[in-house]
């Protein structure tokens, strides 16, 4: 999951949605330096990726994406798994993507003091150029795509792996829903044990 993805299972909680947000900023066990709170969405960041990378569906859409973009199959799934939220925010969500995208600018905005210095550059470009609601259509998910490749180190076929996600659409949806429900119970039971 990319940021989409993390934020939807984190929000509302102010906390949860910060440390989910800076998960990928924050190593080993730096986590220990923040608020309880916001320890707790780094380490819920931590488990959605692993889950994310290990769940069989989408070990059965990386191999549709592997010959194609190679060692960046999980990167490209994470992009377009968030495609696939945004394009189906209503079946997830009791709010718009634009309310939602806004509430989470709003609460990262109000926490930017708890921003690595990489996560503050990132969240500056997220919110001016409005990631979260870009994700929903073709000419943004290519956006993301091709932004992510120029920052990658090495030629790559990124960019591509739209054009496979449009060629296996209905399969790739398919297990982003079953992956996507056994992931939302899966934080429910990890990380709201109250509820």
């Amino acid at each position: 999951m990319n940021y989409l993805g993390h934020f939807i299972l984190s929000h509302p909680n102010q906390e949860l949605v910060t440390g989910n947000f800076i998960g990928d900023f924050v190593k080993g066990n730096d986590y220990l330096n923040y608020p309880e709170g916001i320890s707790r969405g780094i380490k819920m960041h931590r488990f959605i990726d692993e889950y994310t990378d290990t769940h069989e569906s989408s070990m059965h859409c990386k191999s549709l994406l592997r010959p194609i973009v190679g060692k960046l199959s999980g990167v490209a799934l994470d992009i377009l798994y968030d495609h696939i939220l945004a394009n189906n925010f209503s079946n997830h969500a009791t709010y718009s993507l634009t309310d939602f995208a806004g509430s989470c600018y709003t609460i990262i905005s109000e926490r930017k003091s708890y921003l690595p210095l990489k996560g503050r550059y990132v969240f500056y470009h997220m919110k001016k150029n409005n990631w979260l609601c870009r994700y929903d259509s073709a000419e943004g998910i290519q956006t993301t795509l091709r932004n992510m490749s120029r920052r990658i180190q090495f030629e790559n076929n990124l960019l591509h792996s739209y054009n496979i996600y449009l060629e296996h659409k209905d399969f790739i949806n398919l297990q982003f829903e079953r992956f996507f429900a056994s992931l939302r119970t899966e934080v429910r039971n990890r990380f709201y044990p109250d509820l």
